[in-house]
């Protein structure tokens, strides 16, 4: 990881001082280049990775033009055939434009991966986060704080990308359970909080809550 946003979105699934799941086995792919960017056929190589390693979750905070055929999204669906949960990251393209950004990106648009959205501390979906029917949930996303490069803490950031793998955690708990793709998904998505937002389109099934809170 040469920025930091790899390291930040690790850090946020299983490390000790900020990890949903701390105590889960952490398997690194790194599936772009030192500069953020890369091809489809780069990401799809790394889910069947995943899956071949045998991983219960893969979290991806990453995203491009894409519809819901798309080889990439083909690739998650399959996966999640298999057993596998994909946690994807909405993207950060919205603000204030009224078409729905994340129905046209990939993996995104996945019919099986899990799509989140970001939101900030007080539970208000952020401006910038992209909304669609492929949206199934919200987790924090605005200012928050996690590892930095070199082992330094307290970075803060915002983004969809940020609140996927809070997301991903929380699978990881869930599977951890011994409970299927299928059935992790029910859980999460009934527990999660309504949002102010009139339309599934903006908040999915909610904002995301674990042992009774968000």
């Amino acid at each position: 990881d040469r920025q930091g946003h790899g390291t930040w979105c690790a850090g946020a699934v299983c490390s000790k001082e900020y990890g949903f799941a701390p105590d889960a086995q952490l398997l690194s792919g790194k599936v772009l280049g030192d500069d953020g960017s890369g091809y489809y056929s780069w990401i799809i190589a790394g889910v069947n990775w995943a899956l071949e390693q045998g991983a219960h979750v893969c979290s991806m905070s990453l995203g491009g033009p894409g519809q819901k055929t798309s080889p990439l999204n083909l690739a998650i669906n399959a996966a999640y055939s298999k057993g596998m949960n994909t946690i994807v990251a909405a993207g950060n393209e919205q603000r204030g434009r009224r078409d729905r950004v994340a129905d046209a990106t990939t993996p995104a648009s996945s019919r099986y991966a899990t799509t989140v959205a970001a939101c900030n501390i007080q539970g208000q979906i952020a401006p910038f986060s992209n909304w669609g029917y492929c949206l199934d949930i919200i987790a924090l996303g605005v200012n928050a704080e996690g590892l930095g490069l070199n082992g330094n803490s307290g970075r803060r950031m915002s983004g969809t990308s940020m609140a996927t793998p809070y997301v991903a955690g929380a699978f990881a708990l869930e599977r951890a359970q011994g409970r299927t793709a299928a059935r992790a998904k029910k859980v999460l998505y009934r527990q999660s909080q309504n949002t102010r937002e009139a339309s599934s389109v903006k908040e999915g099934n909610g904002i995301l809550k674990l042992g009774g809170k968000s």
